[in-house]
């Protein structure tokens, strides 16, 4: 029942984030009143909070299938990965696509936010063009990893466990 419950609420603190956040950069054009660098430096600062509750939506999920974490959970609230019948499929969709939003968030963190931070050095953008091609790279992997959630949380309303 714990693992149910803090996998709600990792599961509502990140993939809520990251759908306000892919939204706000998305549309960042057209908000002129908070410049492009202080956007991206409230997304950094929030990166913690995102971090944790992706660990806190990982352990969850891995704690709730038998033989990964916990083989010694009670079955009607593990499920097991494979195809079979149409809660099992959509579960194991939902799991590889669980995956790929962890690598797909590896990938924004390591790879797109880095060079952000290396041309934003006390304040001060390095090479302005530089920083806007990253911005875009952010902007479409946020996007990606929200389409993610959305098809996560899709097929969970659809009756993919856990």
């Amino acid at each position: 029942m714990i693992a149910v419950v803090l996998q709600a609420v990792a599961a509502a603190v990140h993939g809520g984030g990251i759908l306000v956040w892919a939204t706000l950069f998305l549309f960042r054009s057209r908000q002129t009143f908070v410049p492009v660098e202080v956007l991206v430096r409230l997304y950094r600062a929030w990166g913690p909070v995102s971090g944790l509750s992706l660990g806190l939506w990982i352990f969850s999920q891995l704690y709730r299938f038998p033989g990964i974490a916990n083989p010694g959970l009670p079955f009607p609230d593990a499920y097991l990965l494979g195809w079979g019948n149409w809660v099992q499929n959509l579960t194991t969709v939902r799991a590889a696509l669980f995956g790929l939003l962890w690598v797909s968030y590896l990938v924004l963190e390591v790879w797109t936010l880095e060079p952000c931070r290396l041309l934003d050095r006390d304040g001060v953008i390095q090479d302005p063009p530089a920083y806007l091609a990253t911005v875009g790279r952010i902007t479409r992997q946020l996007v990606f990893n929200a389409l993610l959630v959305i098809a996560i949380v899709s097929l969970s309303a659809l009756g993919a466990r856990p």
